[in-house]
């Protein structure tokens, strides 16, 4: 009671280990269970007696008990970062670790608190908006290049950055990557920071640390989230309606396209697939127009959403304990996925088991090892949405899959429903196809087994010097077994086509034996990295300090793999069909009148293999001037077998001068200040080329039953090194009490000799050959901002990333393309042209539609045109450039608000400076296909429709070229700019004592992605993420956290 008495409000300032307060850290009395948090300087008050205990917590920092032994003065804390908080600021190369400030080059750090903010499977995705020169491209733009750091650097090499995974390259497959595990990212973007990985670091490289053990005692952290995502929006596709499709069919029919149908001479006519309409008005029954109203009102988006799709579920489980004393550090962690996707019967799972063990001999030496497996399962069925109709000739808009019941019926795409009623006489396997029965009769796996073992030995043979042995062995196996069931349309229609009827009532013959159809893929990658290391830090007097690296590397993979096809397969017996005929042409039932059954059976083998030398250096003067330098010399057998040519040397050398370290620098507003500056080489390694020639050898050839040499690719004496040059210039500034901090950066590349295809003599048995041909520059800004709006128990932080990055090619030694069409059918195909991005946007420049007939019309020579064959070979010089069909500015906003232990942030991004295609109707598709663009029902139908259309009247017979000009014209060209809002999260961390003091940490999460686009520029209101595509549904995830 005397305890009691004597309770008052206590006063206290909490700060790091550098002196600096701490906002909104939490304060608990745990006699009293009274909570508060501290103000923006730092400073709390609590009610309190002597004898009680106060904990402090805050995110990234030890917890703290400290006994409160005077109610008089102020109760002054520090509070030390954890140790994977420590990690974590550091930046990790794959070859050392640096602190920031030792960096004269372009990185980004991105901690365990950033990755965990998001909830994706894989860890790319979590990086997107993170940092300032990735980008994550979507929708049209990512056909060209998914992902890229400050832009391309090369034509036929590939552009992806280089993946680290604890200090090696990653050969597997990147979905096999845990992102729980991952502790840190360092994002490797320019050439003093990158250049020690050489070759393969001209587009970046991402390295990721993973959980390590520390001196700290055990710890288990256990984590569970749930997402859930709802169907995809099918009616963001654009298509013709059911009821315009039926009277185009109508007017067809007519017009007498199906005229060769009705009384069918051919058995091409007779078996060939013709719309469901077509059928009926060639069938004319007396309830004709009943059954044509019928398929009018009917949508085959209604039967694909229903039956096809549904709601996407996603279970992420991890454990994880590590811990350590003086001698041994232990890691050991294990996480589960499971995941169904928003296709019916598609589904996937993953195991992963990741070990990491430090063992400290002696003050010298230490051994490293660590093992990681990975296990994942893929599974669907005869499910490609949208696709699953078998439509050889589009998906028919008013197509049904089901009755009223839901039972499955037919669906005829690739044959009369006459002609399966009639051939064979019975004496054939039934030759419907019923799409929604098909989904379980195909079993479509692919397995995927993933080891990776890691050893090191580290030796400190004095002070300042170590020296490192690592070795990394990883295997992948790939196991893939595609199964078409004995029931499935698939097997049984190739069973039926190669039937051979026997004239007289007898057996018949089955080239095609009945049973399952089976294709098997096995791939096995084995990959040896090896390398040992020098690493020497010391430190002259007060004013020098000198950090050398310096090692040797060598690496091999192999990649070896298997097909095989699989006839008459009885999985009760794991059972196949032998002595099958692949040579000779067989008869066919099916319109055809011989073809051969396909022997897909072959095995390649890829080996590679790499040497490498290299050193980087760092000499820091007065804490305040760093210069770095750095040299790698990579060697590949690629480039043949001569040493001048299957090696490169490669570089970097840069600057860091901290201004506010200076003596004459007193600038109070901006305490910190600091200017970076680098240059060096880096290169791109593309397999398009080698130096000697590569040939594919087969059973037999062409002409013979005997052994073959396929050549593949011809032999390239001259072939060298495509190399990029970059330069790098970054500020680096704090204001004062760090109210907004960040970096400015610009920067320019520029590849040389890049490899793309060249005409060469027809007579060395090659149309072409890529050779070092073309020349090509990026340059840009990368800006980082980050500001603490407010402090106190509510705390607002802001966190900006924008770049701006512009691509051009500035040599290509071939020709201008003769035909103008090369430029303008693709937005991201790679057709370089001087003076213009990589991937350009080109279109016919439109002059509207004739008032007369609606016929398209655009620019030729300066004038108003409807010579189709023309304007299809427009002078390049003509064609309308429209711009980059990759985003030239992009960026992201993320504003979180603290309240104590509640937090919420939302994430806007935006996307600028490029452009897309519009997809339209085309009439010679509109004729040849069941499907059709909605555009049609916009089209010219008489004098005055121009004034508000610009869809040309559709024709009975189209002309192909009238078509392309249409198709490609300019009006369809459209901005690509958008913001969405990217995300939103909510989090609440419970205080300890609310399940007693067992728990270290309990963290509760919601988070919400894909919610929308805000804004848009296009005039049509297109999300460029979901041009003509289905639209993905918002995505909604709980999640707990538990550290004990």
């Amino acid at each position: 009671m005397q305890g009691h008495a004597q309770q008052q409000l206590i006063t206290g300032v909490i700060t790091d280990q550098h002196a600096k307060t701490l906002a909104g850290v939490s304060v608990l009395n745990n006699r009293l269970h009274k909570s508060g948090s501290t103000s923006g300087n730092g400073h709390f008050t609590i009610l309190a007696a002597v004898g009680d205990t106060l904990l402090f917590s805050s995110v990234g920092y030890q917890e703290q008990l400290v006994p409160v032994q005077d109610l008089s003065g102020i109760l002054r804390v520090q509070l030390q970062l954890r140790i994977q908080q420590l990690e974590e600021a550091l930046v990790h190369t794959g070859y050392q670790q640096l602190r920031p400030e030792q960096m004269t080059g372009s990185v980004d750090v991105i901690g365990q608190d950033q990755l965990r903010r998001s909830v994706s499977p894989d860890f790319l995705s979590r990086l997107e908006n993170l940092s300032p020169g990735l980008l994550m491209n979507h929708g049209d733009a990512a056909t060209s290049d998914p992902l890229t750091i400050r832009g391309r650097s090369t034509l036929s090499g590939d552009a992806r950055p280089l993946i680290v995974v604890d200090d090696f390259p990653y050969e597997g497959d990147l979905d096999l990557i845990n992102p729980n595990d991952v502790t840190s990212v360092s994002v490797l973007k320019d050439a003093a920071a990158a250049s020690i990985w050489g070759a393969r670091a001209a587009n970046g490289v991402i390295v990721l640390s993973t959980r390590k053990g520390s001196n700290h005692e055990p710890q288990l952290e256990a984590g569970s989230t749930l997402s859930m995502q709802g169907k995809p929006d099918l009616y963001n596709i654009n298509s013709i309606s059911p009821a315009d499709r039926v009277e185009w069919e109508r007017f067809m029919f007519i017009n007498g396209r199906y005229n060769s149908y009705k009384n069918p001479a051919y058995l091409i006519y007779q078996s060939t697939a013709i719309p469901l309409a077509a059928e009926l008005l060639i069938a004319n029954p007396a309830d004709l127009e009943a059954q044509l109203d019928a398929l009018k009102k009917h949508d085959v988006r209604d039967d694909l959403s229903r039956y096809f799709y549904k709601q996407a579920l996603r279970q992420q489980y991890s454990l994880g304990i590590s811990g350590g004393e003086q001698k041994l550090h232990y890691q050991l962690s294990t996480g589960y996925d499971h995941n169904r996707s928003n296709l019916v019967a598609q589904q996937d799972q993953r195991f992963t088991l990741r070990s990491n063990n430090r063992y400290q001999f002696n003050e010298r030496i230490s051994a490293e090892a660590g093992i990681s497996y990975v296990k994942s399962q893929q599974r669907e069925g005869q499910n490609d949405g949208l696709t699953s109709g078998y439509d050889r000739n589009g998906l028919s808009p008013y197509a049904r899959f089901a009755d009223d019941q839901g039972r499955a019926i037919p669906y005829y795409p690739l044959y009369r429903p006459g002609f399966l009623d009639t051939v064979g006489q019975g004496q054939l396997f039934d030759w419907n196809l019923r799409p929604l029965d098909e989904i379980y009769l195909r079993d479509n796996r692919t397995g995927i087994q993933n080891t990776t073992i890691q050893l090191g030995l580290n030796y400190t043979p004095l002070k300042g010097l170590q020296v490192n042995i690592k070795y990394q062995y990883q295997e992948e196996q790939t196991t893939h077994r595609d199964l078409y069931k004995q029931n499935s349309f698939y097997a049984r229609d190739l069973v039926n086509r190669f039937t051979q009827l026997s004239p007289f009532g007898g057996a018949n013959t089955y080239p095609v034996p009945p049973g399952g159809i089976l294709m098997a893929h096995d791939q096995s990658i084995q990959a040896h990295s090896g390398r040992i290391q020098a690493h020497y830090n010391i430190r002259l007097g007060t004013q020098h300090e000198l950090d050398l690296l310096g090692g040797y590397e060598i690496r091999s993979s192999s990649t070896a793999g298997n097909d095989y096809q699989y006839y008459g397969y009885q999985d009760t017996y794991r059972s196949v069909a032998s002595n099958m005929d692949f040579v000779n042409p067989l008869p066919v039932l099916s319109g055809e009148e011989y073809n051969y059954i396909t022997n897909y059976n072959y095995a390649t083998q890829l080996d590679d293999h790499f040497l490498s030398y290299y050193f980087n250096g760092l000499y820091t003067y007065h804490k305040r001037y760093i210069l770095s330098a750095s040299f790698r010399k990579d060697e590949a057998n690629l480039f043949g077998v001569q040493s001048n040519q299957k090696g490169t040397p490669l570089w970097s050398a840069g600057g860091h001068w901290k201004v506010d370290q200076e003596t004459f620098y007193h600038w109070d507003m901006v305490p910190q200040l600091s200017l970076r500056a680098t240059y060096g080489v880096n290169g791109n390694i593309s397999r398009a080329a080698t130096a000697m020639p590569t040939a594919l050898a087969t059973s037999q050839g062409v002409s013979h039953n005997l052994p073959a040499l396929q050549l593949l690719t011809p032999a390239n004496q001259n072939l060298r090194w495509e190399r990029v040059g970059m330069l790098n210039l970054g500020l680096d500034f704090s204001l004062k009490n760090q109210f907004l901090h960040g970096s400015i950066e610009y920067y320019r590349k520029n590849a040389h000799d890049l490899l793309a295809p060249t005409s060469i003599d027809p007579t060395l048995g090659f149309l072409s050959a890529y050779t070092n041909t073309a020349n090509m520059a990026d340059r840009g800004f990368d800006i980082k901002l980050s500001s603490q709006n407010l402090k106190g128990p509510l705390s607002w932080q802001t966190d900006v990333n924008y770049s701006i990055s512009h691509n051009q090619v500035t040599k290509y030694l071939m020709p201008v393309s003769s035909s103008s069409f090369t430029y303008v059918q693709s937005t991201t195909s790679i057709n370089p042209i001087v003076g213009q991005p990589l991937y350009a946007v080109y279109s016919y420049p439109w002059a509207g539609l004739d008032p007369l007939n609606g016929d398209p019309q655009a620019f030729l020579h300066g004038q108003v045109s409807k010579d189709y064959a023309a304007i299809y070979d427009t002078p390049l010089g003509e064609l309308n450039y429209d711009g980059s069909a990759q985003p030239t500015q992009f960026g992201s906003l993320r504003n979180t608000f603290a309240f104590g232990p509640f937090s919420l942030s939302f994430t806007i991004s935006g996307k600028f400076g490029y452009y897309f295609r519009r997809p339209t109707v085309s009439n010679s598709m509109l004729r040849s296909n069941w499907d059709g663009n909605g555009d049609y029902a916009l089209r010219w139908q008489k004098p005055g429709d121009e004034q508000h259309t610009h869809v040309p009247s559709i024709l009975y017979t189209p002309d192909y070229y009238r078509d392309l000009v249409y198709t490609y014209a300019s009006i369809h060209i459209l901005r690509a700019d958008h913001i969405r809002l990217e995300d939103l999260q909510a989090q609440y961390t419970l205080p300890t004592h609310t399940f007693h003091q067992a728990f270290r940490q309990i963290r509760i999460f919601l988070y919400a992605s894909n919610l929308g686009i805000l804004w848009q520029k296009n005039a049509y209101q297109i999300d460029p993420y979901y041009n003509n595509i289905p639209k993905t549904a918002a995505s909604y995830s709980l999640g707990l956290n538990l550290t004990l």
